[in-house]
Parts: C-alpha cells; sequence; structure tokens
C-alpha cells in the first residue's frame, strides 16, 4: 500500500514515538530519524521488529514509523520501502526510509534547521534530494554499487569509504562488541543519528550557499572575468550565469588576504580537471614557477617581476594563488 501525500507542516505536538526496526542499521534509518528527531526533539526512538507493536503503532497518531513495517502509507506515519514494487522518484531513483521521510517532512526539518526565508526552502529541498538523499536511497536499495574503480584500471575495485559506510561502521563490530546489551546497541544507534544530523545539516548549509551564490555570480561578471568581492561556490553557478562560457577566469578572495585565480573549463564536469589549452592561467608564468621551484634556479627580472604577486600554481596550471587584487586584474583583463 502506498500513499503520495505530503506533510510539509506536521503537527509539532502530534509525535511522541519514532519506531524503526532493530538489529543491525544502515544511513537511510539513521538520517531519517535525524529528520524527526529535529522535528520532534522529545520523541522517543523505540528500535523493534515486534509485529504487535507495529500494528498498534500504524493507528496511532502519535507515533511514526520508519523503515519498517511493510507498508507505505502516510495517513498511517508508516514509511517503509521493503516491498515489491516500492516506491521510487520519477528518475526512476528507489526511495528509502530516508527518502520517504524527506519527501513528506523534509521542509518542515528545513523549517527547524535553517535561518533563510522562505522563498528558497522548496529549492533548497529539492536540491537535497537530488544531491544527497537520492544516493544514500540509492546505495540503500541496491541502484548503485557500493565499489569504484581505479580509473585506468578497471579491473581492481575500491571500497567507497562514504557516508552510508560511515554510518555502518558505528554498528556494533563483529567478534569485538558481540556480548554488548540491546541498551548499549540502541545506544550506537543513538550516536549514528547525532552524526546523521550534523552531515545533514551540513549538506542543507552548502545547498543553501550554492542557491545565494547564483546572483552573486551573476552580478560579478565583467566581460571575460568574474570578480566576486567575497568567497562563493561559483562552480555551478557560473555556467547558470554564463550559459555561452565567455568567461574565462574567476578571482575570488582567499583566508588571510590573499586571493586566488581560476580559470573556467568548457564543461562542469571537466570542473577542475581542465582540457582545454584556453583554460590554462598563463602557461609561461606556469613553467617559470617549475624552473624556479624544482630547478632552484636563479630567476631573472622578468621572474621576479612576474612572480612577486602570485604564489606556486597548481600543477596542472588551472589555479593560481595571487597577493595582489589589482595587478590580478590588470593582468587578466
Amino acid at each position: 500500500m502506498t500513499s503520495n501525500n505530503t506533510s510539509s507542516s506536521p503537527n509539532i505536538d502530534a509525535v511522541k514515538h519514532i519506531v524503526t526496526h532493530n538489529g543491525i542499521f544502515h544511513a537511510d534509518e539513521a538520517f531519517a530519524c535525524a529528520v524527526l528527531t529535529t522535528i520532534w526533539p522529545d520523541a522517543t526512538v523505540l528500535r523493534t521488529r515486534d509485529r504487535t507493536i507495529l500494528e498498534s503503532a500504524a493507528v496511532n497518531p502519535k507515533f511514526i514509523t520508519v523503515d519498517v513495517g511493510g507498508k507505505y502509507d502516510a495517513n498511517e506515519l508508516v514509511f517503509d520501502h521493503h516491498f515489491k514494487d516500492g516506491p521510487a522518484r520519477e528518475n526512476g531513483v528507489p526511495l528509502s526510509g530516508f527518502g520517504l521521510i524527506w519527501r513528506h517532512f523534509g521542509t518542515a526539518f528545513l523549517n527547524t534547521a535553517l535561518f533563510e526565508t522562505d522563498e528558497i526552502l522548496e529549492e533548497i529541498h529539492e536540491a537535497v534530494d537530488a544531491g544527497f538523499v537520492s544516493r544514500i536511497d540509492a546505495g540503500d536499495t541496491g541502484a548503485v554499487e557500493s565499489t569504484a574503480h581505479l580509473k585506468g584500471n578497471p579491473e581492481l575495485e575500491l571500497q567507497d569509504y562514504g557516508v552510508s559506510w560511515l554510518i555502518s561502521s558505528l554498528n556494533p563490530v563483529p567478534l569485538i562488541e558481540d556480548d554488548i546489551t540491546d541498551e548499549e546497541r540502541d545506544h550506537l544507534f543513538t550516536n549514528a543519528i547525532s552524526v546523521a544530523r550534523g552531515v545533514l545539516q551540513r549538506v542543507v548549509y552548502r545547498a543553501c550557499s550554492r542557491i545565494m551564490a547564483r546572483e552573486m555570480v551573476k552580478e560579478a561578471i565583467d566581460g571575460q572575468l568574474c570578480v566576486l568581492d567575497q568567497f562563493a561556490p561559483w562552480q555551478d553557478a557560473i555556467f547558470e550565469a554564463d550559459p555561452d562560457g565567455e568567461v574565462l577566469y574567476v578571482l575570488f578572495p582567499a583566508t588571510g588576504g590573499d586571493w586566488r585565480i581560476q580559470c573556467v573549463p568548457p564543461t562542469p564536469e571537466e570542473m577542475p580537471m581542465v582540457q582545454e589549452e584556453r583554460h590554462i592561467l598563463t602557461p609561461d608564468l606556469a613553467t617559470r614557477w617549475s624552473q624556479v621551484r624544482v630547478l632552484a634556479r636563479r630567476p631573472t627580472h622578468k621572474d621576479l617581476q612576474d612572480l612577486q604577486d602570485t604564489y606556486p600554481p597548481h600543477l596542472r596550471g588551472f589555479f593560481l594563488p595571487v597577493k595582489m587584487q589589482k595587478r590580478t586584474l590588470h593582468r587578466y583583463k
């Protein structure tokens, strides 16, 4: 049984108990419980698979059940995905317990976690789902592999030590913690919820920051140069503000009073591994830096003129720390 009703403004006084399964926990229920315990901080978390308790919880509006219960019914506040033909997004990515909770209660979480105005709240909600929640869901439902292949060596598999692995690593360790009590196991899950909440908070902040950066980047474009008075996550915004690819460089302040100038690649997918020569920061300058640094040769007067306002560039030549904004502006304009 499924339900697509959403609830962006749940009754804060309603839920008193959050039910999820016991045993080994995963990222999806940890993040789901992180959302719910942020909205209802006084609610208790009950970990069980007892059918009698689950059936009672499904008809009690003070209970919300996630990742267990055998059905998805928002009217009964049961949000499980472990059944045939379970819920999925329009793009085909399955919904796990986290995705279902985010669908119905993500906006309420944002209202609690953010200090921003409401006009971008729905956009943040969608961005977090697309960029983070859906990836947790895909991993939990087996829609993606948990291993990666080394570039250039497809036969070598590497474990993906991502967020889902981090949460799973907080489970009791076999052979070492086999004798811990159920209370101690629940305490480990409480720790996992706390970690998930901290991660989700940062994900939300970064999504908000990227959205806020768009207008800043658009206003900062001056010909082939984008000059930001304060650092903003420009990497996504620049392609929306400059769809024709006219901007070649972005100049922005760094910590400590220095500045950074970075070239813009042809497409977002090539960030930051730049492919085209036009997106290399003055190859001659990078070469002279390399010679002075690696060969320790005596720099010429021309070297000193060029190098006095800069630091060593990235080895690929797309990123250059600089000391003076005005001189850098003059050079690259």
